[in-house]
């Protein structure tokens, strides 16, 4: 049980009124998560998974990692070079797009890889720990992994540049 105080409900307000992401502790293993305009109450200790549908063209504010990803149609040209290894070809990618935190078991294959690694190992290679290594994002299509934050594409629905329009999806201003 919580008990309501003046106190509880002036945090709430400013909680509300604050930026996504921010949380309140409360008594009895807790808490309150302003999120996606909405406040959401969880418990204390939660590991962090997050799943939220990314539209396309558009973007969602992940507060768990204090940052937006965005998916935006666009040309290949208008890419930077060094994002291109990402790009999605937007006829090869079948379903909605999920943007979550990557689970046990995921298995991913960027394009510059002979096989599909769990994407623990991959994680692993590139020195991620912790809160960082937990949280890491991926974009699944269909139940499969399309998008991992940092590596290239998986050859299958990796745009080539002879697309019309492109898939990028992008960590937009971390907060």
């Amino acid at each position: 049980d919580v008990s309501i105080s003046f106190r509880l409900i002036e945090g709430i307000l400013d909680l509300a009124q604050g930026a996504a992401g921010r949380r309140l502790d409360l008594s009895g293993g807790r808490v309150l998560r302003f999120a996606q305009g909405e406040l959401r109450w969880e418990r204390a200790g939660r590991a962090d998974a997050y799943e939220y549908l990314l539209p396309v063209p558009g973007s969602v504010e992940v507060c768990e990692l204090g940052v937006r990803i965005e998916a935006v149609m666009t040309t290949w040209d208008e890419v930077p070079e060094a994002e291109r290894a990402g790009l999605l070809d937007p006829g090869k990618v079948l379903g909605e797009l999920r943007i979550r935190s990557w689970r046990a078991g995921d298995r991913f294959w960027p394009a510059n890889r002979k096989e599909a690694k769990k994407v623990k190992e991959l994680l692993s290679e590139r020195h991620a720990v912790g809160a960082e290594k937990k949280l890491w994002p991926v974009v699944s299509a269909g139940g499969e992994l399309v998008w991992m934050r940092g590596f290239a594409a998986p050859e299958r629905v990796r745009a080539s540049g002879v697309e019309q329009k492109v898939l990028w999806i992008r960590v937009g201003g971390e907060r």
